[in-house]
């Protein structure tokens, strides 16, 4: 699996950034979660994505200041706790609900860190998109879990492979970008310029 397989090599040539990247995303996401339970490290989600997307694009090591960008604060958040409501419906949907919300919003994270779109459009666009190209998705969201599964049993597994996981959900979503902004005129979505940084 190329996503996977691009990460490792991202991943295994600068471990000590990634691995401290990943380490304080992990606290501020376990912070968030039990403030809110099951979904609450969602909030954080966009703050991770937008440096890991960056230092994977700009060929560098990720920053732990790079996660604190409150730039797009508004979309952030909007699109966080959109994808957290989602989810716990899906839930209360005696949990039928949860795993297609998870899926449906996959990219929302990923879209609004692009900047290019705002929150609301962000959900849209990642549900058009998956929902029309469910097995490539699905088969990176399932990987993603199974090692954040396997490696949760490990009691501090997760802290070495929640910079693998996030690596390769930016470059599966770096890969098929384009295709996912190809559909937003079709949605009615406008882009905004793309941002470097």
């Amino acid at each position: 699996m190329e996503p996977l397989s691009k990460a490792w090599d991202i991943y295994s040539k600068d471990f000590g950034p990634w691995f401290v990247f990943g380490l304080v995303f992990a606290v501020i996401a376990a912070i968030t979660a039990t403030v809110l339970p099951v979904v609450g490290g969602l909030i954080t989600l966009p703050l991770a994505m937008r440096e890991t997307i960056r230092a994977v694009e700009g060929q560098r090591s990720p920053t732990v200041a790079g996660m604190f960008d409150f730039s797009n604060l508004g979309d952030d958040l909007l699109t966080s706790f959109l994808m957290v409501a989602a989810q716990y419906a899906g839930l209360f949907l005696c949990l039928i609900g949860w795993p297609i919300a998870w899926m449906g919003f996959f990219f929302a994270p990923e879209l609004v860190a692009d900047g290019r779109v705002g929150g609301m459009d962000a959900m849209k666009l990642s549900w058009r998109y998956v929902t029309s190209n469910l097995g490539p998705s699905l088969i990176v969201a399932l990987i993603g879990f199974g090692i954040a599964a396997v490696s949760s049993s490990i009691i501090i597994g997760i802290f070495f492979t929640l910079p693998l996981i996030l690596l390769m959900y930016a470059c599966h979503f770096l890969a098929v970008r384009e295709q996912i902004y190809a559909d937003a005129q079709a949605a009615g979505i406008t882009l905004k310029p793309r941002i470097t940084g």
